[in-house]
C-alpha cells in the first residue's frame, strides 16, 4: 500500500506547510501589532499632553518641568502601550507560543524604558500634575537629564527582557511549531514499503 502512504505524507507535508505559514503569519502580525501600538501610545501621548497641558510650562523655566511632565505622561501612554501588548501575547499564547513570546519581550524592550523613567519621575516629585504644589528634587535640567536612575535603570529594564530572550531560548525551541510539527509527521508517516 505504498501509494496510501504516499498519499497519507503529502496530506501531512501539506498540513506541516499550511501550519508553518500560518506561524509566520502570526509572527509577522505580533511584531506588526506591536509596532502599530508602540506609535498609537506617541500619538496619545501628543493628545494628553495638550489635554494636560494647563500649566503653561516652557522648555527654559529654572525646574525642567516641561521635560518632566512630558516624560511621565510619555512613559504613562508606554505602559497603557505596554499592557496592552501583553494581554494580546497572553490571549495568543496557547496557539502561538512563541510569536507571543516574542511579542511580549520586544514590547518590553521597547516600551520598558519609558515606563521606568515615568516611575522615577513619579518617586521624584509630589503634586506633579499640579502646578502651585509641585515640588522635585532636581533643581535644573542637567541633573535630571543626567540622572543616573533614570539611565542605568533604563539601561536594566531594556537589557533584562534580552537576557530573558536567550534564558527562554530553549523553551522557544521547545514550543516552536516547527518541531512539534515535524515530530506529529514523523511519528505518523506510514512507511513506503510497509504491507498490509
Amino acid at each position: 500500500m505504498s501509494l496510501q502512504a504516499d498519499s497519507e505524507n503529502n496530506q501531512l507535508s501539506k498540513a506541516f506547510k499550511w501550519k508553518y505559514l500560518i506561524r509566520n503569519v502570526c509572527f509577522v502580525l505580533a511584531m506588526g501589532l506591536q509596532i502599530f501600538i508602540y506609535h498609537m501610545a506617541n500619538e496619545r501621548y501628543f493628545v494628553v499632553t495638550e489635554q494636560l497641558n494647563t500649566f503653561q510650562d516652557k522648555p527654559g523655566d529654572v525646574l525642567p518641568w516641561y521635560f518632566i511632565r512630558r516624560d511621565f505622561l510619555h512613559g504613562i501612554c508606554h505602559g497603557m502601550a505596554l499592557l496592552i501588548t501583553l494581554m494580546a501575547a497572553l490571549v495568543v499564547v496557547r496557539w502561538f507560543p512563541e510569536s507571543a513570546l516574542w511579542l511580549a519581550f520586544s514590547s518590553l524592550i521597547w516600551l520598558g524604558g519609558g515606563i521606568w523613567k515615568s516611575a522615577v519621575i513619579m518617586a521624584s516629585c509630589t503634586d506633579l500634575m499640579d502646578p502651585v504644589k509641585a515640588t522635585t528634587h532636581w533643581q535644573n535640567f542637567d541633573q535630571y537629564l543626567y540622572d543616573p536612575t533614570i539611565s542605568y535603570g533604563h539601561f536594566i529594564v531594556t537589557a533584562v527582557p534580552v537576557l530573558l530572550i536567550f534564558y527562554f531560548r530553549p523553551i522557544l525551541k521547545r514550543l516552536d511549531y516547527r518541531k512539534r510539527i515535524t515530530d506529529e509527521i514523523q511519528s505518523n508517516v506510514v512507511p513506503a514499503n510497509s504491507v498490509c
